[in-house]
């Protein structure tokens, strides 16, 4: 019976899933919700299933603009992944890229930049340098550093992501084109626009 309900919870989540894909955000909640419900009923409150579940609903809500109430939930899914899975684990980085990429919304960009740095770090333990998950992370810390006006060091992560992400993605991916777009913002915030030019013309 355990094992049937807890099909149950991974079709809502995955409907739930859906839903946000399709725009039904309130939709999605409801269901996400149900999903973590049942998760923690079925397996308690200490499963890398949970840090899942709560990883999903809290970017669901940052993505409604719910940016208290998916930190709350992020750093929940956080403090359970370190004490389950070590804190060397790549869903421990991830769930730093998480916090990192709310605070950066927040316009929380010390606090997004440290997280990031973070986030790169542990996927270091784990992953190959080539690894893309380490490339998004550099292109995350690129646009943070941008906010920062710390022109030098973003171009650095910002290159580094770029490329990193072009190879193991490709060039039209979404993540490499938000790459591109970044590097484009830091010159034009940089003034030095005809430096953008080659990016333009990939974006």
């Amino acid at each position: 019976m355990k094992r049937e309900l807890l099909f149950v919870a991974l079709n809502l989540n995955n409907l739930a899933a859906m839903l946000e894909e399709q725009g039904d955000y309130k939709g999605a909640e409801t269901l996400f919700r149900e999903a973590l419900a049942m998760r923690r009923k079925l397996l308690g409150e200490e499963h890398t299933d949970i840090t899942v579940s709560l990883a999903n609903l809290a970017y669901l809500l940052q993505d409604m603009g719910k940016h208290n109430e998916a930190e709350q939930l992020y750093r929940q899914a956080l403090a359970l992944r370190r004490k389950l899975l070590g804190e060397e684990h790549p869903e421990v980085g991830t769930s730093l890229h998480d916090l990192g990429e709310l605070a950066y919304l927040k316009g929380e960009y010390d606090e997004a930049e440290k997280t990031h740095r973070q986030a790169i770090e542990t996927y270091q333990k784990s992953f190959k340098p080539d690894h893309r998950m380490i490339h998004r992370s550099r292109s995350n810390l690129g646009a943070c550093l941008i906010k920062l006006k710390r022109y030098r060091e973003a171009e650095e992560q910002l290159l580094a992501g770029y490329a990193g992400l072009k190879a193991a993605l490709g060039e039209g991916h979404a993540q490499t084109q938000k790459a591109v777009s970044r590097l484009i913002e830091l010159y034009e915030s940089w003034g030095k626009p005809e430096k953008a030019d080659p990016y333009r013309a990939l974006s």
